[in-house]
């Protein structure tokens, strides 16, 4: 989690890693085959995430938006990305298409 939250050029496993944990290379790799191959719990991360929100921003008159997006995405290594039209740029580039799903109160969004 924190290492989403550092200022980094590049937000990929490596990079976060060498910049919170060590400069081995070891851990680098560690790291990456922990989040591939261990089993991840959800549910109980997802009730306590549903019981905040309801808690936060629950209303009867509650919706959930569902929007289709795309972001540019550069690089050669760029996973999924293809060529579309970005209407932030206003032309066609390389991007990754997303849908993304959200939920809107009169006490705020998520």
């Amino acid at each position: 989690m924190h290492g989403s939250r550092l200022k980094l050029p590049r937000k990929s496993m490596e990079p976060m890693v060498l910049a919170l944990e060590s400069t081995h290379r070891n851990t680098v790799r560690a790291m990456q085959q922990f989040i591939h191959e261990e089993g991840w719990a959800d549910d109980a991360i997802l009730q306590r995430y549903w019981q905040e929100l309801d808690r936060a921003l629950g209303n009867d008159e509650g919706v959930l938006t569902l929007d289709g997006s795309d972001f540019s995405k550069q690089g050669p290594e760029s996973v999924g990305a293809n060529w579309l039209y970005d209407g932030e740029l206003g032309k066609r580039a390389s991007c990754r298409a997303s849908v993304f799903l959200g939920y809107v109160s009169l006490q705020g969004y998520t």
